[in-house]
C-alpha cells in the first residue's frame, strides 16, 4: 500500500511551484537509516571550527533528479563563522549515491528536499585527539 506524501519545494521546468503528491517519496540504497550513517562515515569537521568551537546546525537542501541523482545543493546555516560547515555539509551530500527516485501516478519526477546535519562536538576526543597529533614527529 503506497501512502502519498506532499512535498511544498518541488522545483521542475515544466511544472509550476506548489505542493505536489507524490506517490513515493525519494528512497536513498538502504534507507534513512544508510544515509545517515553515510553522511557520519564521510563528514570531515573543519580544523578552523575544531579550534574555535564552532558549532550548530547546517540545513541542506538538494534535488533528486528523474534519474536519482543528487543535484543543486545547498547549505544554509545562521550559525556565525560557520561557513567551513556549511561548505563541508555540501560536499557531502554531493557524494550521496543515487536515490530510487520519487514517483507520482507511477512516473518519476524531480523533488527538492532538505535535510539537517548538526556538527557538535560529541565529546572532547576530536579536540584531545588533534592536540596529541602535534606532538607526534614527522
Amino acid at each position: 500500500m503506497n501512502s502519498e506524501h506532499s512535498n511544498e519545494n518541488l522545483s521542475s521546468s515544466n511544472e509550476e511551484k506548489g505542493i505536489q503528491f507524490f506517490s513515493e517519496m525519494p528512497v536513498f540504497p538502504g534507507g534513512e537509516t544508510a544515509m545517515l550513517e553515510f553522511i557520519q562515515r564521510n563528514i570531515r569537521y573543519p580544523e578552523y571550527e575544531i579550534e574555535n568551537n564552532i558549532y550548530g546546525k547546517v540545513k541542506v537542501e538538494f534535488t533528486v533528479e528523474k534519474d536519482g541523482k543528487v543535484t543543486n545543493v545547498q547549505a544554509h546555516s545562521d550559525i556565525k563563522q560557520g561557513q567551513n560547515l556549511q561548505r563541508e555539509a555540501e560536499r557531502v551530500v554531493s557524494l550521496l549515491p543515487t536515490f530510487k527516485p520519487a514517483t507520482q501516478n507511477g512516473n518519476p519526477v524531480r523533488i527538492t528536499m532538505t535535510i539537517p546535519i548538526n556538527f557538535y562536538f560529541v565529546d572532547w576526543k576530536i579536540k584531545l585527539k588533534r592536540f596529541f597529533k602535534s606532538f607526534i614527529p614527522k
